[in-house]
């Protein structure tokens, strides 16, 4: 999802983040939450009650099965 260009998180968007029930997953998204929570405040406290739950790092998954690193391929869409 991209919401470089809002001024304040949609509430749709603050509520697919606030559901227990999908799973996050991504590579440093540990990082990825951070960096919402920096730009968008009002996201802090819905991040930080999600705790663990749901969160799957790629890197830290590839390191446990001694895969060593993982990347994902970046996808751009033409306009």
């Amino acid at each position: 999802m991209r919401v470089c260009n809002v001024r304040k998180i949609p509430h749709r968007v603050m509520a697919f983040f606030q559901d227990d029930s999908i799973t996050l997953v991504g590579n440093n998204i540990g990082g990825d939450l951070k960096q919402i929570s920096r730009y968008y405040p009002e996201m802090d406290s819905v991040i930080k009650n999600r705790e663990e739950k749901n969160i799957v790092s790629l890197g830290l998954e590839a390191r446990k099965r001694d895969s060593g690193t993982v990347s994902l391929p970046v996808f751009t869409s033409k306009r």
